[in-house]
C-alpha cells in the first residue's frame, strides 16, 4: 500500500478525481460535456468476470434480489445489465430450430431499452447462426 501512495504525487499532474474517480485531467471537459441518450445494455453470460471477487455488491445489484443472481453452491446466473447495475436475468436453449432466450427482468424498463436487450440477443443468436426465439417474463 505504500508503494501505491507514493505513486500519487507523481500522476497529481496528469489526473483529477471525477465522480469519485481517477480520471485524466484532459478527459474531464468530454466527460462533464457528454450526454448518453441510450442505456448501456449487456447481456453478461454465467460466471462474467464483472460479477466476481465482489466483496460489497450494493453498488449494481439491489440486496432483495441478490439470491436470483448468486444462487447456491457459488452459481452464478447470467445478468442483464443496464448501465451497469443488474436488472434482471436471462436464460437461453439452443434447439435445432433456434436460439431460445428468456429475459426476467427485476423491473419495468422502457420500450426503447426492451429494443437494445432485443438487439442484444439478437446478437448472440447470430453468433450461433440461429434464428432468435425470444420472451419477456415477469
Amino acid at each position: 500500500m505504500a508503494e501505491v501512495k507514493a505513486l500519487r504525487p507523481q500522476v497529481d499532474a496528469e489526473v483529477a478525481e471525477y465522480d469519485g474517480v481517477l480520471v485524466l485531467r484532459e478527459d474531464v471537459k468530454a466527460l462533464q460535456s457528454a450526454s448518453f441518450s441510450q442505456s448501456s445494455v449487456h447481456l453478461l453470460p454465467y460466471f462474467d468476470v464483472y460479477l466476481l471477487a465482489h466483496r460489497f455488491k450494493e453498488h449494481f445489484l439491489k440486496p432483495r434480489f441478490y439470491k436470483r443472481v448468486y444462487r447456491n453452491q457459488g452459481w452464478i446466473s447470467p445478468v442483464v445489465l443496464i448501465n451497469g447495475e443488474i436488472a434482471g436475468v436471462w436464460s437461453y436453449k439452443l434447439s435445432r430450430k433456434a436460439v431460445e432466450i428468456d429475459i426476467e427482468l427485476f423491473a419495468r424498463i422502457g420500450p426503447r431499452t426492451r429494443v437494445q436487450i432485443k438487439d442484444r440477443a439478437k446478437e448472440l443468436a447470430d453468433m450461433f447462426q440461429a434464428p432468435l426465439a425470444f420472451s419477456f417474463k415477469s
